[in-house]
């Protein structure tokens, strides 16, 4: 915070009685004019002690606006909160305990000054519609200067982002603290931000929410105020408009969710919600630009913890809305344009509500699976976020597993792992599918409903198996002998694999054969007895010609009992948008953690 001793400028007093005074109080022309020499004489910042009389300045110049309906008004008003958005300025060091009491009613009197903003349009005229536009942008600035004074001295204290985001959230900061007892200013912002249509000041009210939205107490009010359906409407007129408000849109939504997850996915867990957001992906899945790529696969994980944390109410709308049938459309594995042109006609018939789908740029066919037709980093991205989405409803809600069975999500897993060229995939996008798919059909097969008849039908464990032994295979030969990550994303995956294989041989009676099993018996036997000194190495895998170079300790290496875990993070080219912020601790359980 500055500290600067200046000479004093002239004092409130002119203007004030001129506002008063009989013979003075009808020139309007003067007020303005001492209005805007004050705001000139301030440029570099309010002092502390002057924060008194610049609120009575405000609310005086508001009521006039009331009066007179004059743009003149809001341009002196525009003027003096412009100057608001530099830090104040301290004459002693004792001005912030003396006079910040002062800041609670200033934040108030800046809500008064949103309030002639709600008239109708009709009652305007073009000079004051734009007066008004430019004072609502100065007031987003303004709240988000307020908001953020004290964010960077807690992230340089503490030691990492992340306990800098919790601090945040708990504390706050005194500015965050004043903004939320001055509750009316919030419902005064968010009724404002439900008219506002012009992109450039939507952008900045997006961003001064943000910034309040780190602090868990704002963050729940607004919440609860309804901000999330307006963000999401907000980024449909505006999709085509500028990239920024896609981009602060889904940091918002996803920050509502971090921090406010239960009441933040109640919120958005209506069908209106869905629906929009449906709306949306509509149009983004079939476009190539990177930008929209990474607003596609930021909305498909907001989705995905709305639905983790939502009740089976949500669920419910989430099949009713047709949003995760358009999920399971954009990630389906297709055999002919037949097959294709069904699941779109499918598709249609649930979000009739929509216009024509769009032809999506995610949809695979089998040709797709061979090593470098994966096609690029956020589109593989997207399939896996989908797929972990649908994996948690269609477990969980049975309207939900008839709709992915419908859709043939079973059939499209298992191709992931019975269509590569290599087993186990030859490339870093395919290991990443076929991680995703072992996941995901895990999740199908413990949860509570799930979609273990599907599973027997397809052959699900006999696809398992011969996934299992390319891949041992694979390893023994010692084809990555010297590459460590690879062999350790390798092990990785033979672990989760065999896990699959484990809880698929459960239900390997339902489709009344029990050839599998019997084959499963002699591979696994093999697997085990292959591995030489159990005791010593826990990861259980055959032994390789060429042993690549071995961890420092036991400790280090993989186990299969190690839980499965799905990361979205090792890759640079896939650390785009918030997407990479999920980190989960387990598929069985996923608890996923927005960052900064």
């Amino acid at each position: 915070m500055s500290s600067v001793v200046r000479g004093h400028h002239p004092t409130f007093d002119l203007i004030f009685f001129q506002l008063e005074a009989p013979h003075t109080a009808g020139l309007l022309e003067r007020h303005v004019e001492v209005a805007e020499y004050i705001a000139s004489s301030r440029s570099e910042g309010w002092r502390y002690s002057e924060l008194s009389d610049l609120t009575e300045l405000l609310e005086r110049l508001v009521k006039l606006f009331d009066d007179r309906r004059e743009v003149e008004i809001l341009n002196a008003i525009r003027q003096l909160l412009g100057n608001c958005c530099r830090p104040f300025i301290s004459e002693k060091a004792s001005d912030v305990m003396v006079y910040g009491r002062e800041l609670p009613r200033l934040v108030e009197a800046v809500g008064t000054c949103v309030l002639p903003t709600a008239s109708a349009a009709g009652e305007d005229t073009p000079e004051v519609a734009e007066g008004k536009k430019n004072l609502r942008s100065v007031i987003a600035e303004f709240m988000t200067a307020l908001a953020k004074t004290g964010q960077s001295e807690v992230a340089e204290r503490e030691v990492s982002q992340e306990a800098a985001r919790s601090v945040l959230a708990a504390t706050g900061t005194a500015n965050l603290r004043v903004i939320f007892e001055a509750r009316d200013v919030l419902d005064q912002l968010v009724e404002e931000f439900r008219r506002e249509t012009e992109p450039s000041v939507a952008v900045k009210m997006l961003l001064m929410f943000r910034d309040l939205a780190v602090f868990r107490p704002l963050c729940e009010r607004l919440v609860n105020l309804g901000l999330p359906i307006l963000v999401v409407r907000l980024l449909r007129v505006n999709l085509h408009k500028t990239g920024e408000v896609v981009l602060v849109a889904t940091e918002l939504l996803g920050t509502f969710l971090e921090l406010d997850a239960v009441n933040a996915s109640a919120a958005c867990g209506s069908a209106d919600f869905f629906e929009v957001v449906s709306d949306i992906l509509n149009e983004l899945v079939s476009f190539s630009a990177v930008k929209y790529k990474i607003c596609r696969n930021d909305l498909a994980a907001i989705v995905m913890l709305i639905i983790e944390n939502g009740s089976a109410k949500i669920h419910q709308q989430l099949a009713s809305s047709g949003l995760l049938s358009l999920l399971l459309f954009w990630t389906k594995i297709v055999e002919s344009p037949a097959d294709y042109n069904r699941m779109r006609e499918l598709a249609q018939q649930r979000v009739r509500h929509l216009k024509p789908l769009t032809n999506p740029q995610t949809i695979f066919d089998i040709s797709s699976l061979r090593a470098g037709r994966m096609g690029s980093a956020e589109d593989v991205q997207f399939r896996i976020i989908s797929w972990r989405a649908t994996a948690l409803a269609a477990s969980s809600d049975e309207q939900c597993a008839e709709e992915a069975e419908n859709f043939g999500f079973v059939k499209t897993l298992l191709a992931t792992l019975a269509g590569g060229d290599v087993s186990g995939g030859s490339t870093e996008y395919a290991t990443r599918l076929e991680d995703a798919a072992f996941s995901a059909l895990s999740r199908l097969l413990e949860g509570d409903v799930g979609l273990r008849r599907a599973f027997a039908d397809a052959c699900g464990v006999s696809v398992l198996l011969r996934f299992v032994r390319g891949l041992a295979s694979e390893l023994r030969s010692g084809g990555i002998s010297g590459d460590m990550i690879s062999y350790r994303k390798k092990s990785d995956l033979l672990r989760k694999s065999l896990s699959a294989l484990m809880i698929g041989l459960e239900f390997v009676g339902l489709d009344g054969k029990q050839e599998a099993a019997a084959e499963a018996i002699p591979l696994l036997c093999g697997i085990i007895a292959a591995d030489g000194d159990f005791e010593k190495r826990s990861d259980a895998l055959p032994p390789m010609v060429n042993q690549p170079p071995q961890p420092s300790s036991v400790e280090d290496l993989p186990t299969i009992n190690s839980p499965p875990v799905i990361s979205l993070t090792d890759d640079d080219d896939m650390n785009r948008g918030i997407v990479p912020q999920l980190v989960a601790d387990g598929y069985t359980g996923v608890a996923p953690v927005l960052l900064c």
